[in-house]
Parts: structure tokens; sequence; C-alpha cells
């Protein structure tokens, strides 16, 4: 790792930094680094730490961050992935608000590319959400790229152990069931509804973790009028396809990318 020199912190959170860093030999080459400090982790986050970027690293698709190099120390992991310039999801719509119809369409088709791609391979994401979708532009012409999530997991069975977010869990999750790739498009349709509207469909902002997770197991959202006045029933019904509580009559990667409301707007889906 001696060969990267840091040039500016991205992000800091509870156990990690993101910094942008760039090759002393060739400064046109500039990438991600991630640090991971033993220190602020316990045995077994490491040993999930480990076996997630060993996944992300044997991963090689146009809609997900390659991880080009990492190592560990005694102090921390260390990670290396593409520079990813736009942004989050997240921080897109906070700042500029609710994307029209085929700017949505263009992220779920993009990112049921990428989860095709994993499931395909029995990889759960874990932990999708709009601050793990990146954009490559700040501007309409951006793609999208899935961020190298902590807690990826290759399995050809289901699992239980719970991980993720409050507001973006699959009802199998809450309910302490076995849960596999189905949890990650239930999430996409958490982002879809979310990105159209500007509100959660579970946390209206005031809502306290139980009353969140009562409404996930339950699917129990609506499209008021207020926030959904002017979009299609397309859209409506594509995210109502995947906030089906029972993951087996869930859409799949696949059907997503080929939903007739997806595909309406085949022009503008930013192929790369």
């Amino acid at each position: 790792m001696k060969h990267w020199v840091t040039r500016k912190q991205l992000a800091t959170g509870t156990f990690s930094t993101v910094s942008k860093v760039v090759n002393r030999d060739f400064l046109t080459d500039q990438k991600c680094l991630k640090v991971v400090m033993k220190s602020a982790i316990n045995a077994e986050e490491l040993a999930v730490l480990r076996q997630s970027y060993n996944v992300l690293e044997s991963c090689a698709h146009r809609n997900i961050v390659r991880l080009r190099e990492q190592c560990e120390t005694s102090e921390g992991i260390y990670m290396v992935f593409d520079l990813v310039r736009g942004g989050t999801l997240f921080d897109r719509i906070a700042k500029k608000g609710v994307f029209q119809e085929w700017a949505a369409a263009k992220v779920m088709y993009q990112i049921a590319c990428a989860l095709e791609y994993l499931h395909g391979r029995n990889i759960i994401y874990r932990d999708l959400k709009m601050e793990h979708i990146l954009l490559t532009e700040k501007n309409h012409e951006f793609d999208c790229i899935l961020s190298g999530s902590d807690i990826v997991m290759q399995t050809d069975e289901p699992i239980t152990d719970v991980a993720g977010t409050p507001g973006y869990l699959a009802p199998e999750m809450i309910k302490r069931q076995a849960f596999h790739v189905e949890i990650d498009m239930w999430a996409c349709g958490v982002i879809l509804f979310s990105i159209l509207s500007g509100t959660s469909p579970f946390d209206n902002g005031e809502a306290s973790l139980q009353e969140i997770a009562q409404k996930s197991a339950l699917g129990d959202y609506e499209f008021t009028d207020e926030d959904w006045n002017g979009r299609s029933d397309a859209a409506k019904d594509c995210i109502s396809q995947l906030l089906v509580v029972s993951p087996t009559n869930r859409m799949k990667a696949s059907e997503l990318i080929s939903n007739d409301w997806v595909q309406s707007f085949a022009g503008k889906l930013g192929e790369i």
C-alpha cells in the first residue's frame, strides 16, 4: 500500500475512514482507500469483514465497485477501490429532491443488473440502501455503482444472521426467519418508493424502531395522494411487486430488469 498517497478524507465512520488516494508513480491514477481499524471491532465482526471483502474481491461487474487491492496489518484492514465521484443516491435525493420516473427506472435497472450478478453466485448484499448506491456523475448522466458492503455473504443455504438498516429490513429478517437473496429485492422496493416520493414506506420520520419493524413485517405502506400525485400506476405496481411479504412471491432481479415499467424507459437506462 506504500504506493498510495492520501489526498483527501471523504468520510469517517464508527470504525473506518474513507479517503481519496493517488498513485505516487502515476498521479492520474486515483482510487478510494477504506481503512478499518481492528481496535474498533470485535473478533466476530472482523471475521465477517474478512469474508465480505474476500467475496467482493472476486466480483467483476460494471455496476459493482471494484476492489483492486486489500491487505491486513496488526492495526487494520486496508482496501483500495475504484473512485466513484458522483456521491451517493441518498445525498442526491437530499440535495435535489425526488427523481423523475425515467431516472428512478434507471436506478432500478442498473442495481437489478448488479443484484442479478450477485444472486446468480448466491451472494447476498445484505445492506442495500440509498447510502450504498454510488453515482458516477453529479449530473443526470450518472450510472449507479453498488459500494463495498461490510456484510456481503456468499452462501448456498439460507441464513439467520440479521444485519442491515432499519427501514430496509425484509419481513423474514424481522421475524427471525431464515432468509436469502430475496431480502435485497425488498430493499429495492424501499429505495424505489423513497426516490419517487421522498418518503420512506415504513418510517414517517417520527416512528420508533419498533414501529418501523412492525410496519415492515406486515408490509404496511400506502401511496398517499400528497406524495404520489402524478406518479404512474406502473411505477406503483413495480413497487408492489417488490414489497411483497412472502419472499417466494417477491420480484427477482431478472424480473425487475425486464419489468414493463423499467423497460418503458429503455432508451434512458444508461447501459454501460
